[in-house]
């Protein structure tokens, strides 16, 4: 049986990049995107994440949604 764990390095990209364009001026987006995935606990269906509006540039929440088996790293849980 494969278990969802984190992000692949490709959607964490997407993430980063999503980051990026939302956050504001003064904070890091990588930083943030990593904390994001951190936080994050229940890895089943699909994973959406939020930047909350007063960290984003626009003051509106800003959310990316992450849904497709490529977009995760898996890993084995012998039974």
């Amino acid at each position: 049986m494969n278990v969802r764990f984190t992000l692949s390095d490709a959607a964490f990209e997407t993430l980063r990049a999503f980051c990026a364009e939302n956050l504001k001026a003064d904070l890091d987006a990588t930083s943030y995107a990593e904390g994001l995935v951190s936080e994050y606990d229940n890895w089943d269906g699909d994973v959406i994440f939020e930047i909350r509006g007063f960290h984003t540039a626009s003051g509106n929440p800003a959310t990316i949604r992450f849904e497709q088996s490529t977009d995760f790293d898996y890993c084995a849980l012998d039974a």
